[in-house]
């Protein structure tokens, strides 16, 4: 089994229909896809977490090109690395001075409509292969904690935790990403539940006094305990 996680590929489309096609031919390549239909969500998931290419659709000059420039600078700022392969309809769309600003970008290439699966892909995989941009570790460890991502399973000291649920285990993945630092209840929302859901954060609250007793039961024999701190009006934080 690999030791590293697939690639992660957001795509930017209006149309759902198409965005759901794009997604099953990526996904059919062990790799992962998130849809978002407009530029505020994509910029929430790429801020969140991790992503090694974006695709941006505009087969119907849907998108406002304004936009799309923003959006092209704001991500750029985070990560200059980060590629991108926009999907246009034709050619003659190139003629507009934001794709035409576009193509002097480094990792950044176009395809327009009709592109097959394999042209699709093969550009996928250059792109990144190009840019360097890691795939994330399989496993996630802190201290005598161990999180394996393929399989949904936790461990400490190799001993199988099998009595946290679905979402303590993607609260616990979160903050194993990020030890030692403040993240925000809403950050955790966003990354568990979703950007566009809206749950009460005191359910967090519940979820978080879950681990904590699992955490306490499981380390309260060594010397280099785990816990999460509550940092009031700010978040939790791993230590």
């Amino acid at each position: 089994m690999s030791e590293r996680m697939p690639f992660k590929v957001l795509i930017i489309d209006i149309e759902e229909q198409k965005s759901s096609y794009l997604k099953q031919i990526i996904e059919r390549y062990w790799f992962n896809a998130v849809k978002v239909q407009n530029f505020k969500k994509a910029k929430e998931h790429i801020f969140l977490e991790q992503f090694h290419i974006c695709l941006v659709v505009d087969t119907e000059n849907s998108i406002k090109k304004e936009t799309l420039e923003k959006f092209f600078e704001d991500v750029r700022a985070k990560n200059q690395n980060l590629p991108f392969l926009l999907l246009l309809e034709n050619k003659s769309l190139m003629f507009h001075k934001i794709y035409q600003k576009l193509q002097s970008e480094k990792f950044t290439e176009f395809l327009y409509e009709k592109f097959d699966s394999n042209d699709l892909m093969l550009c996928i995989k250059n792109l990144i292969r190009s840019s360097k941009i890691p795939s994330e570790n399989r496993i996630i460890n802190y201290k005598n904690l161990k999180i394996d991502l393929l399989s949904y399973k936790i461990f400490y000291k190799d001993i199988l935790v099998s009595n946290l649920g679905t979402k303590e285990y993607k609260i616990l993945q979160f903050l194993l990403k990020t030890p030692q630092i403040i993240v925000k209840k809403e950050q955790i929302k966003n990354f568990v539940w979703g950007i566009d859901r809206k749950i009460e954060l005191r359910t967090i609250d519940v979820h978080i006094n879950r681990i904590r007793k699992t955490l306490k039961a499981i380390s309260q024999e060594d010397k280099n305990q785990i816990k999460i701190v509550t940092f009031r009006s700010h978040g939790y934080s791993l230590i």
